[in-house]
């Protein structure tokens, strides 16, 4: 078997006896508990430990369990070592993830009244609402703010009565309301990003929805506020806790 450059990474052994051998490259497989190498020169043996240390800075260590040695390659078999580094990665993880959960990206047209209360409504249960517009651009393009900004678990996209379109061979009476182009496209980005049941497309007044992805279901924003039950069940099928009685008020 050979190792790939791509597949291999820098980690240090440390003896029992105290010494290391540093920048050993080899291939750590954590996930299934291997070590591959072809570093004949360095006495692999049990009870050894390698220490690596991720891109965030947080080190992970691995003891020995068994070295298997053949004429081109060493098979080391490992165990994870749990440690407090180890432990506050998971909590850096976890905190992340709850960060995330309460983001809701909003995506909008010229309706300022459908925005806001779709923010209201968001906020008033607890979630960050994030309106594109009222983040700060500090030199970033369009695309790059909508990049930067999704980091998000949620999503929902507002079609609203902005524009007028229709078939370049109809005639003008044939017209009929579409979203802004930008609600389109970021929709169909946020699908890509988070996936299809991350993304809640609302539809206010008598829209024509693209026709592209007509398999998606849109919900009809009513006034009635029947939406927002509609809302709080979708989010609540992908995890997402949602407390009813604070959302539908």
């Amino acid at each position: 078997m050979r190792l790939l450059r791509k597949d291999l990474q820098p980690v240090t052994l440390i003896k029992s006896s105290g010494q290391k051998y540093e920048n050993i490259s080899v291939n750590l497989q954590s996930e299934c508990g291997k070590v591959l190498t072809t570093n004949f020169e360095i006495p692999f043996e049990e009870g050894d430990i390698f220490q690596r240390v991720l891109k965030n800075g947080i080190s992970e260590r691995y003891q020995i369990i068994q070295v298997n040695q053949s004429q081109n390659l060493i098979n080391i078999d490992i165990k994870k070592i749990i440690n407090r580094d180890t432990e506050k990665a998971r909590e850096i993880e976890k905190k992340d993830e709850n960060i995330m959960a309460n983001k809701v990206f909003i995506v909008h047209g010229h309706d300022d009244a459908a925005k806001q209360e779709m923010a209201r409504t968001l906020e008033k249960s607890g979630f960050e609402a994030i309106i594109l517009h009222e983040q700060a651009s500090v030199g970033m393009t369009i695309i790059e703010k909508i990049e930067s900004y999704t980091d998000v678990d949620y999503a929902v996209v507002l079609y609203t009565e902005c524009d007028l379109g229709r078939d370049k061979t109809k005639k003008a009476d044939d017209e009929k309301f579409r979203a802004r182009q930008n609600v389109v496209f970021e929709h169909g980005y946020l699908m890509a990003k988070l996936g299809r049941n991350h993304v809640t497309a609302l539809v206010k007044g008598n829209v024509e929805t693209p026709g592209d992805i007509t398999g998606v279901v849109y919900t009809n924003m009513d006034s009635a506020g029947a939406w927002k039950f509609e809302l709080a069940k979708n989010m609540q099928a992908v995890g997402i806790n949602v407390d009813l009685n604070k959302f539908l008020m």
